[in-house]
């Protein structure tokens, strides 16, 4: 026999000599139960645990967000309106303004000069001068209408007057005449006194025409003053559109003119100073080149900017109570505030959410109670009270345990059995878990339960 037959042989032989041994025991290989074997059971009974009692605590949820900082309630960069060289900086208590200057509102900053719109305005109060003159002319030519309009017509009553006059003294005549006539036919009276009085009838006449004539002319005179007046009238208008004109125009001058002195636009404190005397200052309307002339910052009241992470964004509300402390430069220093207001929504590329705290200067330290003052630029950590419990569920750590999906659990002991309980974890100190769940305080659960126990399975409790 050759050398691999041999090993044919041996390999055979330590098979069945293994199917044997197996077949003894009533097994087969694979540690199935052999055919016509009877399987031995193992004994089935409860599994002992340890159980701990749930307990409660009083405590404050809180949320610490490191890197708040306190800046101005209002900032603002001041810029020239118009372009022109600086005049002048004014002072405040003898200083001349610079960073630190506290300032009020309205208070002139520094004066731009610009000579050429000076020059303008000038010209432009002249015309609205100009301009009133026109008014209070077309105002005496209304009033000389008016009167030659009464002048002509007490002219028209007088030539009426007259004319009434004529009539009646016409009508005399034409009398005088028929009577004469009748004595002329009877031949009591020559016909040359016939003739005088024919006359004189015509004469009484030609005086009523021309009277007539003078009524005609003097209503005339009546009509000529009124159109006058109506004329007055129009021109009075016109110059006062005029005026309206100018004084519009040289009020927009009087305005870039007030451009040129840089006022405070709030109560504050100047932060930065950007310019010197003799300066060119570029107008805030060009393009490029454009330079603020002061910084100003508001800070009788000032805001912390604190930046809440997504994960906390959903509880942290308008209204919450806060502590700002490890204040930098103010070590020691707590000083209790409420959220004013937030964003409510997460900055994309952050993806933080902004919430604003506002402090009126001075703020009062809690446990000193020394009064103090928030300055922009410093910066700490804000502890947001999220919610607070007289009664907070407790338990060991080594009682939580995560399913699949990573949600906490413990293992609650009814009767002679335990049942999951779904957790939501309020904090973790590494020794204790403060949780909130359906579970009453004093409930029993199971220590350190290694994920081994199914939902409803039995146990027997061994308490410590």
């Amino acid at each position: 026999m050759n050398v691999k037959t041999i090993q044919y042989v041996l390999v055979i032989t330590v098979s069945m000599s293994l199917c044997l041994s197996g077949c003894d025991n009533g097994k087969t290989l694979n540690g199935q139960p052999a055919l016509g074997s009877t399987p031995v059971e193992k004994p089935a009974g409860p599994t002992a645990v340890e159980v701990v009692p749930v307990e409660a605590i009083e405590y404050s949820e809180k949320i610490d967000l490191p890197g708040s900082s306190v800046h101005g309630m209002e900032t603002s960069q001041l810029f020239s309106r118009v372009g022109g060289y600086v005049q002048d900086i004014n002072s405040v208590d003898g200083k001349e303004i610079d960073i630190g200057s506290l300032v009020k509102k309205n208070m002139p900053l520094a004066v731009i000069a610009i000579p050429e719109l000076q020059d303008e305005l000038t010209e432009k109060v002249a015309k609205v001068e100009l301009a009133k003159s026109e008014v209070e002319q077309a105002d005496a030519a209304i009033t000389q209408s008016e009167a030659l309009i009464k002048q002509r017509m007490s002219e028209v009553k007088q030539a009426n007057s007259q004319k009434a006059e004529k009539q009646a003294l016409l009508g005399l005549q034409k009398i005088k005449y028929q009577r004469i006539q009748l004595l002329v036919k009877n031949g009591s009276i020559g016909k040359e006194i016939s003739d005088e009085a024919e006359f004189a009838v015509k004469a009484a006449q030609s005086a009523l025409e021309s009277v007539a004539a003078d009524v005609k002319a003097a209503e005339s005179n009546v009509a000529a003053a009124q159109a006058g007046k109506v004329k007055a009238i129009a021109d009075k208008a016109s110059a006062t559109a005029n005026l309206k004109v100018a004084t519009a125009i040289a009020k927009r001058a009087q305005t870039m003119v007030g451009f040129a002195t840089i006022r405070a636009p709030f109560d504050g404190i100047i932060t930065k100073r950007y310019v010197d005397h003799g300066a060119f200052v570029r107008p805030a309307t060009s393009s490029s080149g454009v330079m603020p002339l002061f910084e100003v910052s508001r800070i009788d009241k000032v805001r912390v900017v604190v930046s809440v992470p997504n994960t906390h964004a959903a509880r942290v509300l308008e209204g919450q109570k806060v502590m700002f402390y490890n204040i930098g430069g103010l070590p020691g220093v707590g000083v209790e505030g409420t959220i004013s207001r937030s964003s409510n929504t997460l900055d994309t590329k952050s993806r933080m959410m902004r919430a604003d705290i506002e402090f009126k200067n001075p703020v009062q330290g809690v446990s000193s109670k020394e009064k103090l003052n928030l300055k922009p630029g410093m910066y700490g950590t804000v502890s947001v009270r999220v919610k607070d419990w007289k009664n907070l569920p407790v338990v060991p750590v080594s009682a939580l345990q995560f399913d699949e999906l990573e949600q906490p659990y413990v293992m609650v002991v009814s009767g002679k059995t335990c049942h999951k309980r779904p957790v939501t974890i309020v904090f973790n100190n590494a020794k204790t878990v403060g949780i909130t769940a359906d579970i009453k305080v004093g409930e029993q659960i199971v220590l350190n339960p290694a994920g081994q126990l199914q939902d409803g399975q039995e146990i027997v409790a061994i308490t410590e």
